[in-house]
C-alpha cells in the first residue's frame, strides 16, 4: 500500500503521522517541540524530547546472516480528512502500520544502510559511522554521504551535514533514533528571493525571451545565474533586498515584492514536511500583476468539500482492520496562469509565436534545479515524517 507507513532507515526521515494541522488531544498524535523537532508518542514505543533534538525507541529485528533489519511500530491513531462521496470529515482514524525492511553492509568501519523491499535492494546506500566494524549493535551517526553501489562512488552533501544531525543506536531487540534538523538556519539560508529562479524567470519573462514563471521556484537560490541574466538584458538595479527590488529593463521601471512564508507541518502524517504560503507582486508603474501560491497540508480548516477542487486526495489508505478508505492530503492553490498572462501584458516585448525556450538561453537553467538544495537534501525534508531520522 502506498500510504502505509513504512519506516525506512536508508532514507532517514523521521517516521511521525497523519494529517492534523492543529493540536490533537489523542496521545498517539506526533508534534513539533518549539524548536521544530518532532515528536512521537505511542504506546509501545516511547520518544522524549532531549534538549535540542528528538529521542525515540521501536522495535528491531535483526537478521545477521542475511544482514536484514527490520522495524515495526504499533498502530497509528491520529486526524485525518477523510473522504466519502462527497463528505469530508474531519476525524480519527486507526491506520495500519506495516514493518518496513532495510539491508546493511559494512565497508570497513562504515555502516551503509540501503532500502529492501520485497527482496530487491535499493542502489543508495546512508552512510553511517561510530561503531564497531562488522557489528550492527552500537551507535551510528550519519556523516551526510551516501554510497552508489552499482557506480561504485561515494556521494556527499555538505547541506546534509550542516542542517541534519541523526544517530541510530541498535541492541537487541529495539532501536533508538536521536535527530535534531535546524529548520530556521536552513530558511536563512534560502530566503534571497530576488537571487531566485523565479527571479531567473521572471526577469527572462518580462524582457520578452522566456514564458513560464513558477513561483515554488522563489525557494531556490542562483545569485550567479540571475546576475549573468542582469547582464545579458542590460537590467539595472536601482533598489535590491531579498524581498523586493526596483529595477530598469527595456526603457521601463519594473517593481518586485515577495512575500513568502515557509513553516514545517507540525503534526500528522506528513509532519516535517514543509508548507509554503506565496505572495508576488511585480508592476511596470500602470498595471500590478499579483501572484499567490499556497500549498498547505491538510488540517481541519481545509477539509471541506468547497475546497476539493484544489485538494490532493488519495484512496489507497487502509484503517488497522485493513479496510481501505479515501483520505485528503494537501491542499494546493496558485494563479500562475493569470499571472505569466499579465506578466505578457507589462513586457518590453512579447512574440507569442517566439518558442517557450529561445535557442540562445538553456531550459536547463531556467527549470527547477533540484540539486539547489541537493536532491537527497530535499527528499530527507520532504520526507522526515515518513521515514524515521
Amino acid at each position: 500500500m502506498k500510504k502505509a507507513l513504512l519506516w525506512s532507515i536508508a532514507t532517514f526521515a523521521l517516521l511521525i503521522t497523519a494529517c492534523s494541522g492543529e493540536s490533537s488531544s489523542n496521545a498517539s498524535s506526533p508534534s513539533f517541540s518549539s524548536n521544530n523537532d518532532p515528536l512521537l508518542n505511542t504506546n509501545k514505543n516511547s520518544t522524549s524530547n532531549t534538549g535540542n533534538g528528538l529521542s525515540r525507541t521501536a522495535s528491531l529485528y535483526v537478521n545477521e546472516a542475511q544482514h536484514i533489519l527490520v522495524m515495526s511500530l504499533d498502530k497509528w491513531t491520529d486526524d485525518m480528512c477523510v473522504v466519502e462521496g462527497d463528505n469530508f470529515t474531519w476525524k480519527t482514524m486507526d491506520v495500519y502500520v506495516r514493518p518496513d525492511s532495510s539491508y546493511y553492509e559494512f565497508h570497513g568501519d562504515t555502516l551503509l544502510l540501503y532500502g529492501y523491499d520485497e527482496g530487491r535492494q535499493e542502489n543508495y546506500g546512508q552512510m553511517l559511522t561510530g561503531g564497531s566494524a562488522g557489528n550492527i549493535y552500537g551507535k551510528w551517526t550519519y556523516i551526510g554521504c551516501g554510497f552508489l553501489k552499482d557506480e561504485n562512488k561515494t556521494e556527499c552533501s555538505t547541506s546534509n551535514q550542516k542542517y541534519y544531525y541523526r544517530t541510530l543506536t541498535f541492541s537487541k531487540g529495539t532501536v533508538e533514533i536521536y535527530y535534531e534538523f535546524d529548520f530556521d538556519r536552513y530558511i536563512a539560508d534560502h530566503d534571497d528571493y530576488m537571487n531566485s529562479y523565479f527571479m531567473i524567470q521572471l526577469l527572462q519573462t518580462l524582457a520578452g525571451k522566456y514564458y513560464s514563471v513558477e513561483l515554488y521556484e522563489i525557494m531556490y537560490m542562483d545569485s550567479a545565474e540571475v546576475q549573468s541574466v542582469v547582464e545579458e538584458n542590460n537590467i539595472v538595479f536601482t533598489q535590491k533586498t531579498k524581498t523586493n527590488a526596483i529595477f530598469n529593463l527595456g526603457g521601463k521601471t519594473f517593481t518586485v515584492n515577495a512575500q513568502v512564508n515557509r513553516s514545517l507541518q507540525q503534526t500528522g502524517y506528513f509532519a516535517g514536511n514543509d508548507n509554503n504560503t506565496i505572495h508576488v507582486e511585480v508592476s511596470d508603474g500602470a498595471t500590478v500583476c499579483k501572484a499567490d501560491y499556497i500549498s498547505q497540508y491538510i488540517n481541519s480548516s481545509y477539509c471541506k468539500a468547497e475546497y476539493k477542487d484544489n485538494l490532493r486526495i488519495e484512496d489507497d489508505w487502509e484503517d488497522s482492520y485493513r479496510n481501505k478508505f479515501t483520505a485528503a492530503e494537501k491542499y494546493r492553490y496558485d494563479n500562475e496562469n493569470e499571472f505569466r498572462t499579465c506578466l505578457q501584458g507589462i513586457s518590453v516585448q512579447f512574440d507569442p509565436m517566439e518558442n517557450a525556450f529561445p535557442s540562445n538561453y538553456s531550459q536547463d537553467v531556467l527549470a527547477k534545479k533540484s540539486a539547489t538544495p541537493s536532491t537527497e537534501e530535499k527528499k530527507l525534508l520532504r520526507k522526515w515524517a515518513k521515514y524515521g531520522i
